[in-house]
């Protein structure tokens, strides 16, 4: 089942906004930092540098975007399905924010390679933002399944009209999101066994497939393996694509024993059954516990019954009179369909 806590990989770039020399890894298209679905990353465009002409990684000034300066480059691969995809941009800090001799606002657009990083085959699928200095976000409705497209942030040059100012140099976070980008992935649906028997997993994705724990496991490198364990486990699938962003999702497997139930509880705090344990339970979470008196009324009653927290002889939280009761437990099972009944004694 999706833990949409679904665990995504954080791809972080950092810098101080305060006299960092180096150039951004990203500076270049070919060195584009993959976006993760969902995920914050932080980047900059520090001495950001450009490489202008005809074909080259960057592209040439007459964009019809924005003019090119200090450009850094992001990355995202869309799904088998494709179709809307949004970036988003927020905490954006400029290093010269109080100088009015550069711009402090950043330009950003999303475009697709028809040969990767040639600046010749770029085709715009968003719009151009030209002066952000706050949060914003860029929307497209019709990305191709499958494809690679490309973010570039850029350093303006001009705000409120006033052309010819200093290039900005910004950090930013960053995230993509959207149907388009949402990773197709899943460790299937919660399993419930049969005690002895296996069964295939129903995992989904496209990349490397991880399972853990491996134990009971045919190939805990394949979506599908074999799982053959003899008791109760939760398994978790990670699938690494090949832009390296991971996504974690996991599946409860239930095997489904022959309960072993007590007839007895002693409720005189002793620590020897004083309490309702019932062996195996745990392979049912779903099950239905109703407990009647000799008079057919209903003194106690347990969905999903835990020996975390078991029944210790009381209705109401004050204890029943010793004596003979009556149970039925309903598995719920769609395996064996099992329904226990028989009677417990309360002995004081």
């Amino acid at each position: 089942m999706m833990d949409f806590f679904k665990h995504f990989t954080l791809l972080t770039v950092f810098a101080s906004l305060n006299g960092f020399s180096q150039n951004p890894v990203n500076d270049f298209c070919q060195n584009a930092i993959p976006l993760c679905f969902n995920e914050w990353v932080s980047g900059n465009n520090f001495n950001a540098t450009i490489d202008s002409c005809s074909t080259c990684s960057d592209w040439v000034d007459n964009n019809l975007c924005f003019e090119l300066n200090n450009s850094v480059w992001f990355s995202f691969t869309t799904n088998s399905q494709g179709g809307p995809g949004y970036v988003f941009m927020k905490t954006i800090q400029c290093e010269n924010s109080s100088n009015d001799l550069y711009s402090n606002e950043i330009q950003a657009t999303v475009l697709k390679a028809n040969s990767s990083c040639n600046s010749s085959t770029y085709e715009f699928v968003s719009s151009c933002e030209v002066g952000k200095n706050s949060d914003f976000s860029l929307g497209t409705s019709h990305l191709e399944p499958f494809q690679k497209y490309y973010i570039v942030i850029d350093g303006g040059v001009s705000k409120n009209g006033q052309d010819g100012l200093n290039a900005a140099e910004c950090g930013f976070e960053i995230k993509v999101n959207g149907g388009a980008i949402d990773p197709e992935f899943s460790a299937g649906s919660d399993i419930y066994l049969a005690y002895g028997s296996s069964v295939a997993l129903e995992g989904s994705g496209n990349g490397f497939a991880s399972w853990f724990p491996p134990t009971n496991l045919s190939n805990s490198n394949a979506l599908n393996p074999l799982f053959s364990g003899l008791n109760n486990a939760e398994l978790e699938l990670t699938i690494e694509e090949a832009n390296g962003c991971k996504y974690i999702d996991r599946v409860s497997i239930f095997v489904e024993k022959v309960l072993e139930i007590p007839n007895t509880i002693t409720v005189n705090d002793d620590g020897i059954n004083d309490v309702w344990i019932i062996e195996n339970i745990n392979g049912y979470p779903t099950s239905s516990l109703t407990i009647y008196d000799r008079w057919g009324q209903q003194v106690y009653n347990a969905i999903g019954y835990d020996n975390s927290s078991p029944w210790g002889g009381e209705r109401n939280n004050t204890f029943l009179p010793a004596g003979t009761y009556f149970y039925i437990i309903d598995t719920k099972s769609s395996v064996t369909q099992k329904i226990y009944t028989g009677s417990i004694s309360i002995i004081k």
